[in-house]
């Protein structure tokens, strides 16, 4: 590769550069938009979420004011009903 056409591939770069940070942004973008995946927490991390024992957590469970998912032989809390009781309660 000569001198001249190392200088002409490097005129391109900024170019590119602009590209790829157009498409990050789009990315980012699209990411925002799309609707986030369910995540499910154990009573643990629920706990520890609502800075509370696990024992309380079992207590809102038992009064209705979180709703579970039961899997094989463990309880998991959605994340969304977290931040509904965290919105409610404050």
């Amino acid at each position: 590769m000569t001198i001249e056409e190392l200088v002409e591939s490097l005129k391109a770069v900024p170019s590119l550069v602009a590209k790829v940070e157009n498409l990050r942004n789009e990315v980012h973008a699209l990411r925002r938009e799309s609707k986030p995946v369910q995540k499910f927490l154990s009573l643990q991390q629920a706990a520890e979420e609502l800075n509370v024992c696990v024992k309380s957590v079992r207590r809102l469970l038992d009064r209705g004011l979180l709703k579970s998912s039961k899997g094989l032989r463990c309880v998991r809390i959605p994340t969304e009903e977290i931040e509904n009781y965290k919105r409610r309660t404050v």
